[in-house]
């Protein structure tokens, strides 16, 4: 029998030659996109990270729900305090604090600073927003009321000046009676009382408080007091009879607010944003 071999042709080397060549040019790629891979890892590593979006936030004067209605008498009396900014404009400028890793920082140093209850009420809510977006908030104060101060318990962090003072004093009121100044130049005012707690009218018809009026405001500021306390006693983790007592001493500098909780740090404010890193 026969053996027939297949025929030798002279392309065969040539062929294995051109395989082996395709691989080492495979692998040569493929080392060469390790190596941009790897180089572009490290770039990326050498670069800076990006700095959080920083929105600062400075409230000035007082502020009134529809400032174009609002007059007083004792302020054009007193010499005015200017024209009543709009609460709802503040409130609009809050809600476009967003973005991700974003750092609000709000300047309290403002003495004339004015609020009433149900604006700082509204504030809590909308600061309460702003930290659900993920935006990290510091507060800084110089000399504080309690005001300032209520304000300041809204952020994740507080600041104070080192030459800064806290007044933290309880709500109080006072009431001018007026008609012994009245009998003097002849003027009698006449008026009809229905009821308990109708003592809008006793500074004109009483040398002195009533006691049914003096105990109407004990209850209105003890009412008021309480949700001082309370908000304070939330946001600096500090019981409710601690911070009654605290504002007991009533006055605090900047080194004996941080060391009773009332604040984070002590710092200058042009180095208030640095703080930022440790929220």
């Amino acid at each position: 029998m026969r053996r027939f071999a297949p025929p030798r042709t002279p392309f065969a080397p040539w062929l294995a030659v051109l395989a082996v060549t395709a691989v080492l040019a495979v692998l040569a790629c493929a080392d060469v996109g390790v190596a941009q891979a790897g180089a572009a890892r490290d770039e990326a590593a050498a670069k800076p990270a990006a700095k959080p979006t920083l929105f600062q936030l400075r409230p000035t004067g007082t502020f009134a729900d529809l400032p174009e209605t609002s007059f007083a008498l004792t302020d054009l009396l007193g010499g005015g305090v200017g024209k009543p900014k709009g609460f709802y404009v503040l409130l609009e400028a809050l809600e476009k604090v967003k973005g991700k890793d974003a750092c609000l920082l709000v300047d309290l140093s403002d003495p004339q600073l004015g609020l009433n209850l149900p604006q700082v009420r509204e504030l809590e809510r909308a600061f309460g927003e702003i930290k659900a977006r993920g935006v990290k908030t510091v507060a800084w104060l110089g000399g504080s009321s309690s005001l300032h101060y209520q304000l300041a318990c809204l952020c994740d962090r507080i600041m104070m000046a080192d030459m800064g003072l806290l007044d933290l004093k309880a709500p109080s009121l006072e009431v001018m009676f007026m008609k012994d100044l009245l009998d003097l130049v002849g003027v009698r005012a006449s008026v009809v009382r229905c009821g308990d707690f109708k003592g809008a009218v006793e500074p004109y018809v009483r040398s002195r408080m009533s006691e049914h009026l003096r105990e109407h405001y004990r209850a209105m500021l003890a009412s008021f007091n309480q949700d001082l306390v309370e908000r304070i006693a939330s946001a600096r983790k500090i019981e409710p009879g601690q911070v009654r007592k605290l504002q007991a001493t009533r006055l605090f500098g900047a080194k004996a607010a941080k060391a009773a909780g009332l604040i984070d740090d002590v710092t200058r404010w042009e180095d208030a944003a640095s703080a930022f890193d440790a929220v």
